[in-house]
């Protein structure tokens, strides 16, 4: 044989049995909560540390993902919160992928060193209220109950933000506003049109007959001004693209 050849016959074995040593190679699957993951096969006698990639159909919160190779779990990590916008990573020691391997994902309970928080007000006492925050992708879960001396009492929230998220939407809730507007004269018979700032939410069905009833001669630019103040809120309705 070659030199080549019996570089990678160590061990006496014939370069064929060499050549099917290198092409061996353990499957990666996804189940649970994984949609799909990438590598999507180990090369048998890999060294050191193999990341895999993956990302979730579901939210899942808090999420505990697991490598599990045969029945032995070779790798675990925890988040409060995975999305299907993200991809995740979990690294795997390469010397204890002996065999196909499967990377999982479900819900599981914080461990127990997390569970020191407060519990969560009974969201159904009166003018008590869980709703999830849309402040970050992190989601969490917000419970707000009426505090003793008024105001609220707001939990469950990972940041500042998510508090005054959730005072603001029992006291005054808003929504930014964004549908079509007829154009005129133009190559385009429907531009995208925005509120500049949130409106109050009890505003939106007046702003959505504006918008109905408005129509405006092409051509248009983005961020015009098609309406200074809508349905009297005070907020200006702006093009989001333009049209000829």
């Amino acid at each position: 044989p070659s030199e080549r050849g019996v570089a990678r016959s160590a061990g006496g074995s014939t370069p064929c049995a060499a050549a099917e040593m290198s092409c061996a190679a353990h499957a990666v699957r996804a189940a649970g909560a994984v949609r799909y993951v990438v590598p999507q096969r180990i090369r048998a006698g890999a060294e050191g540390k193999i990341d895999l990639y993956f990302r979730v159909g579901s939210v899942q919160k808090p999420a505990l993902c697991e490598v599990r190779c045969g029945d032995a779990v070779v790798a675990t990590r925890r988040k409060p919160v995975m999305t299907p916008g993200e991809m995740e990573k979990i690294t795997v020691d390469a010397a204890k992928v002996t065999g196909d391997v499967e990377v999982a994902v479900s819900t599981a309970a914080a461990p127990a060193a997390a569970k020191t928080a407060a519990p969560a007000p009974d969201s159904a006492a009166p003018g008590s209220t869980t709703m999830t925050c849309i402040c970050c992708p992190m989601g969490c879960t917000l419970h707000v109950s009426p505090a003793p001396g008024g105001g609220w009492t707001v939990t469950g929230n990972g940041c500042p933000r998510g508090a005054k998220y959730a005072v603001q939407e029992m006291e005054r809730p808003e929504r930014v506003v964004t549908s079509t507007v007829r154009v005129t004269g133009g190559a385009a018979p429907l531009c995208p049109v925005k509120t500049a700032t949130p409106v109050p939410k009890a505003s939106i069905p007046a702003c959505l007959d504006a918008i109905r009833a408005l129509a405006v001669p092409a051509p248009v630019a983005t961020g015009d001004v098609l309406l200074p103040d809508i349905a009297g809120t005070g907020v200006a309705l702006v093009a989001t693209d333009s049209r000829r």
